[in-house]
């Protein structure tokens, strides 16, 4: 996947209201307990976003280096750190794929739900490694297979068949999964240096009290969903919302509902 800076600057504040609270908060205390974070810790973040992860990491380490592709993504990160009067965290616009930081620098580098987003996450990953010292450990999560993750699998069912051209959606081909292959990334982790590499699968429900607030994900402008809706006009809107609410009541009968997802957690030394 190769978005630009100015996409991503579009999907923070949908990344702020929504993909954050309903989608990866749940996991930033997955990735922390296999962190092993202690008082004196250096962090290096990537991919930080409005900083879901950071602001839980920011009372167990010494210093973080916050750092995301996007200045809207950094901006609504600092105003929460801000906020909340957290001051060891520092933020900087930079690619993961080409980090500005000297290398053996950091004790841990974490990147939450980002990784596979990368157009070559192989570079991405031989960065942490590069900017982690000798005793150092990093920790990523990424997105399993489409098959656990409920709400892609609703929005899929909604789309397919919306148009007469519409064709039928893979979802295996969505950005968000293209590192949900265990083996497949503990080879790069392999690949880029790592050892020790443990990979844990851990899943979270989240309550959705109407499909109004699955439709507002569904339309957010973030790239992985927003692959969703690439080719259907808006004036298809209110038949996908429609499809969609049909969907749910359809396999869960009546909401609220509880819907699963599923992510690997990778953790290795460095």
């Amino acid at each position: 996947m190769n978005e630009s800076p100015f996409e991503w600057d579009l999907a923070s504040n949908d990344y702020l209201q929504q993909i954050g609270p309903r989608l990866t908060r749940d996991y930033a205390g997955d990735l922390i307990e296999r962190m092993n974070l202690s008082p004196e810790c250096s962090v290096l973040e990537v991919a930080a976003g409005t900083g879901e992860l950071t602001i839980e990491m920011a009372v167990r380490a010494k210093t973080i280096l916050a750092t995301d592709i996007s200045d809207e993504m950094l901006g609504a990160l600092q105003g929460r750190l801000q906020k909340r009067r957290i001051n060891n965290v520092l933020t900087s616009k930079m690619s993961g794929e080409l980090l500005d930081c000297a290398s053996s620098s950091f004790d841990r580098a974490v990147c939450m739900f980002g990784i596979m987003l990368f157009e070559a996450p192989i570079k991405g990953l031989q960065e942490l490694r590069r900017v982690l010292r000798p005793t150092g450990r990093a920790v990523i999560s990424v997105w399993s297979t489409p098959d656990h993750f409920e709400m892609m699998q609703l929005f899929a069912s909604a789309v397919a068949g919306l148009c007469p051209d519409q064709k039928p959606l893979d979802l295996t081909k969505n950005p968000a999964f293209t590192l949900s292959d265990s083996a497949k990334l503990k080879r790069l982790m392999k690949e880029a240096g790592f050892s020790n590499i443990c990979i844990d699968t851990v899943s979270h429900l989240k309550n959705f009290a109407s499909v109004d607030e699955l439709w507002s994900i569904l339309i957010s402008a973030t790239p992985p969903l927003f692959w969703f809706l690439e080719g259907i006009g808006i004036e298809h809107h209110n038949e996908l919302k429609r499809r969609l609410h049909d969907q749910c009541l359809s396999k869960f009968v009546r909401f609220p509902l509880q819907l699963s997802s599923e992510a690997l957690i990778i953790s290795a030394d460095a």
